[in-house]
């Protein structure tokens, strides 16, 4: 028989891996998130801009000086909310769980 010392010890390191496979398992389902959020960006200015990005040859630096602009803009303003919220939610999520003292460094 365990002693209750050598017991608390082993719950603490498994409460530990567990603890460290959760963080694993959100850190990769946050990766395919941003994948996605990424295809869809990309997938999102090919729609909004009309063409290919090798449509206009020479003009890639130009192409937001004429009239088919709001494509880009509409895609860099998704974007830019789509990673402020996601920042803020991370944020909270980490403020939350050093508040409870469920993690440790």
């Amino acid at each position: 028989m365990y002693d209750t010392k050598m017991r608390h010890r082993i719950v603490r390191e498994k409460a530990s891996r567990m603890r460290r496979s959760a963080d694993r398992l959100k850190t990769r389902l946050l990766g395919a998130w941003c994948l996605v959020l990424a295809a869809f960006t990309v997938g999102m200015t090919y729609v909004l801009s009309g063409t290919a990005q090798g449509g206009a040859s020479g003009m890639m630096g130009s192409m937001l000086l004429f009239g088919r602009s709001g494509g880009y803009v509409l895609t860099g303003v998704a974007a830019f909310a789509a990673a402020a919220l996601i920042t803020v939610l991370c944020m909270r999520r980490r403020n939350r769980t050093d508040q409870s003292g469920t993690r440790r460094t």
